[in-house]
């Protein structure tokens, strides 16, 4: 008997034979039905060259993994890539019979070698992978091929299962290796032969939605079919078994392993839904976007962040914090004001080194003196590790300091690839799936900062009471409300003192919020985390008002506006003490201020595609410049209002000058740079004005950002200080 798929294709040949001429039109067909495996194809083979050039900062650091992660991301790579193959050559046999297209004659060498061909497509992952391990390349290539191997070793399996369900007088399957490959002659097949009551009842060819699925004569799954069913099956399994396997808290695989695997599934997923649907002219993507759209719409489907029911939760006012802090640790040293950036995973180590480093080289009554922690973004992330650490004394004990940088600079860029996998990816088309409406990329991030917490499960009334018993300075995470713009701020105090600002307890009067859930609402980094609004555990639509919190770094990513008003709403006892006193104005940048003169030596953008997409560059560009501006005016005209009262401020800038990702995972050199830049000079320079402050020497400085007036043209601060 013949070969049904060759059969199939040759009596499509022959019923609409190719024009002459038409080769280009023909190949035009095809490229058509083949869009999305190639696509699958053109993304395994260059993402690596994107990441490590067009991208580095944000996905460079993916490739940088331990033997382990290079052997699973190696599997399926090279398992991706055996998809591609075999939808391209199952949709080039069954395109006569399902398409009515002339048969593609493809080269007979490019069939016999098609799996190491096809092959080719993850080798510039897996010489990535050898390139990028910290250990020796001999370890990593061993381990790709492990991963290779496992690859294989599946895609024969398959093989052998699709030809133990074909019917006896079926050939092996030829779409995987060739039908006279010795070990598949000794195969028993098992499926049931043909018989002529199958013929009788499916006497044509070319109608009904099984044509190119089903043998017209046999009314059996053409081989390719099943081979590539089996085969999909067997990635749904891995798949299911890694949504309980390594979820956050239980084990974690590399990112790179959790996009690969969402490669296999859109591999598989894409080719098949456009085979079926290009027979009938449906433009596959605008149906699935808009099934996706009224999915959602009639699931109500959002992100949310859990909120806890807490009764009146009481709100602490910045004068009972300083107040409560000066009788618990006394109130004789300068104050203390950190601002802290925004920026990554960076912004979380840089914070944590330069507030540590403080603590270490100054002493301890630098932390218990802080009576202001403002933070954004990443920043927001090394001062919850900070924080957490707070003993009764007001600071964290000297043994943990350590500590606190190693979960600082920690990767979770697993955690949020484990939620993009699988709650995120369900959203997408089937949201009734997820039945807990907390789970997504943004909860897993959130768990895995909580499983490096001494206290998990602090929240904003816990961390009130310690502020209130002087074991804690006052903390806000900044955030902003997607739907208004405003400053949205996550912190026990009253909002009273922020103008223009919402703060959470205000707004959601008898709710708490997990600090953990604070600080990743104020790092909500542009599509790592999702934007969420709160919904507490009785479920419901949520808690009103529907506000969406996003990372704080878009109203200001310095965290210095937040100290300003911190300090023009103290009454004027308060303001006394500041007198007396002196302030200590600490601020962390995670960034060195844009180099303009650099950028004008890159001449990279011309032409009509650069004029096209410049607005939107601009527009990029104008907020990290003007919020870099404004806050050097704010500390300027901060500092000039101090001195027109009488209060002696010094401003220690900490300023990280190496370039590092924004990625929320960093290697170890990566580490080592950012720790480093505590000893460069100019934070050097900074540490020793700290110092002075605390010996009681520092002169007051005032930083020329602007020419100073002849008469500064400031009102007297409120409440009459």
């Amino acid at each position: 008997m013949p070969h049904p798929e060759s059969s199939e294709a040759a009596s499509s040949a022959t019923a609409r034979p190719p024009a002459a001429g038409s080769t280009i039109g023909l190949w035009l067909q095809y490229l058509f039905f083949l869009r999305f495996p190639l696509l699958a194809g053109l993304f395994l083979a260059s993402l690596p060259p994107l990441a490590l050039w067009a991208a580095r900062s944000l996905l460079g650091n993916l490739f940088v993994l331990q033997p382990w992660g290079i052997v699973l991301v190696s599997w399926f790579a090279t398992s991706a890539s055996w998809v591609v193959m075999i939808t391209v050559r199952l949709i080039v046999r069954c395109a006569p019979e399902r398409f009515r297209v002339p048969l593609l004659r493809v080269p007979g060498w490019l069939s016999r070698y098609a799996v190491p061909l096809s092959a080719l497509l993850a080798v510039p992952m897996l010489v990535t992978l050898i390139a990028g391990s910290p250990g020796s390349w001999t370890v990593a290539l061993g381990a790709v091929v492990g991963g290779v191997a496992l690859a294989l070793a599946g895609l024969v399996l398959t093989a052998a299962g699709q030809k133990m369900a074909a019917s006896p007088d079926a050939p092996a399957p030829d779409l995987v290796l060739p039908t006279d490959w010795g070990p598949f002659r000794r195969i028993p097949s098992m499926g049931r032969p043909p018989t002529k009551s199958d013929a009788a009842d499916h006497p044509e060819t070319g109608r009904g939605p099984t044509v190119g699925y089903r043998h017209h004569q046999t009314s059996k799954l053409v081989p390719g079919h099943l081979l590539a069913t089996t085969f999909f099956l067997i990635t749904l399994a891995v798949y299911v078994a890694g949504y309980f396997a390594f979820r956050p808290g239980v084990v974690l695989i590399p990112s790179l392993g959790h996009l690969m695997l969402i490669l296999l599934l859109v591999g598989w997923g894409l080719p098949g839904v456009s085979f079926a649907l290009d027979r009938y002219r449906v433009p596959v993507l605008l149906l699935l976007i808009a099934a996706s759209f009224f999915a959602n719409t009639l699931a109500r489907s959002d992100h949310f962040y859990e909120v806890l029911p807490e009764g009146e939760v009481e709100e602490v006012a910045l004068e009972q914090v300083f107040d409560a802090a000066d009788r618990s640790q006394g109130g004789d040293a300068p104050v203390v004001l950190v601002a802290t950036s925004g920026g990554g995973i960076t912004a979380s180590l840089w914070t944590a080194t330069v507030l540590t480093g403080l603590q270490q080289e100054v002493g301890a009554e630098v932390t218990r003196s802080i009576r202001l922690l403002s933070s954004v973004s990443g920043g927001s992330v090394g001062a919850l590790f900070f924080l957490d650490r707070f003993g009764p004394d007001g600071a964290p004990p000297q043994t943990a300091l350590e500590e606190i940088r190693q979960t600082a600079g920690a990767s979770s860029l697993e955690g949020v690839s484990w939620g993009l996998a699988y709650p995120d990816l369900w959203r997408i088309f089937a949201p009734f799936l997820v039945r807990n409406r907390f789970l997504d990329r943004g909860w897993a991030l959130e768990a895995i900062w909580r499983s490096r917490m001494a206290e998990p499960n602090a929240t904003l009334s816990d961390w009130r009471k310690k502020m209130q018993a002087g074991e804690l300075p006052a903390a806000v995470f900044n955030s902003t409300v997607v739907e208004t713009g405003n400053q949205l701020l996550l912190t026990p105090l009253a909002g009273s003192f922020a103008r223009g600002a919402t703060d959470f307890l205000s707004t959601y009067p008898g709710y708490d919020l997990p600090v953990a859930t604070g600080a990743r609402l104020s790092a909500t980094f542009p599509w790592i985390s999702p934007v969420a609004r709160p919904l507490s555990e009785n479920g419901g639509d949520g808690v009103s008002p529907f506000f969406h919190g996003a990372d704080g770094g878009y109203y200001d990513n310095y965290g210095i506006v937040t100290v300003v008003d911190w300090i023009l709403s103290l009454d004027a006892p308060h303001v006394g003490e500041l007198q007396r006193r002196g302030v200590v104005l600490v601020r962390i940048r995670a960034f060195p201020p844009a180099a303009e003169q650099e950028a004008r030596s890159q001449p990279n953008g011309r032409g009509w595609i650069y004029s096209a997409v410049g607005p939107l560059i601009t527009l990029l560009n104008v907020r990290t410049a003007t919020q870099s501006h404004r806050d050097d005016v704010d500390v300027e005209l901060l500092t000039r209002l101090a001195a027109k009262q009488g209060i002696c401020a010094t401003v220690a800038t900490f300023t990280l000058e190496a370039t590092s990702p924004l990625s929320w995972k960093l290697t170890d050199p990566e580490r080592a740079t950012i720790e480093g830049g505590w000893d460069e000079e100019t934070n050097r320079e900074a540490l020793s004005r700290v110092r002075r402050a605390f010996a009681g020497q520092a002169p007051c400085e005032r930083p020329e950002i602007l020419p100073p007036p002849e008469e500064p043209p400031l009102a007297e601060a409120p409440n009459g200080a």
